[in-house]
């Protein structure tokens, strides 16, 4: 999947979606090229590690700019990394990731992006007009 359409023009986030792709990409060719449990156990760990640090970087910018639908928008967060928690806790268990934790990925990618994430950056982008 590529990451252009995911592009804002605020170089941080920009940035930072890129490199989640990039490590989706990555985590399903070790799923798919039947990598070691161990590859894609590290893969799955580096993917929600830089997703930590992709939501602080987040809402400190949305902080930072007065978004009034921050709250949600940190309340969701959390939600979504309880959702890959739980998918990592599946993989220890199961030594394998299902279809499953992919179409999360993927529907993350596709309605959070676009449609979430998408409203603080039409709300900074109204701000830098007024």
């Amino acid at each position: 999947m590529g990451w252009k359409q995911f592009k804002f023009d605020i170089q941080l986030i920009d940035t930072e979606h890129r490199q989640i792709v990039h490590l989706m990409n990555n985590l399903y060719d070790k799923h798919v090229n039947q990598a070691s449990t161990e590859d894609v156990g590290s893969a799955l760990t580096q993917l929600y590690n830089f997703t930590v640090r992709h939501f602080e970087d987040e809402e400190k910018y949305f902080d930072s700019i007065n978004f009034p639908e921050a709250d949600l928008h940190k309340m969701i967060h959390k939600q979504m990394l309880s959702k890959i928690q739980e998918h990592a806790d599946n993989f220890k268990k199961a030594g394998t990731l299902n279809q499953d934790f992919f179409n999360f990925l993927k529907l993350w990618l596709s309605s959070h992006i676009l449609g979430i994430d998408v409203k603080y950056v039409q709300h900074a982008k109204s701000k830098k007009v007024a």
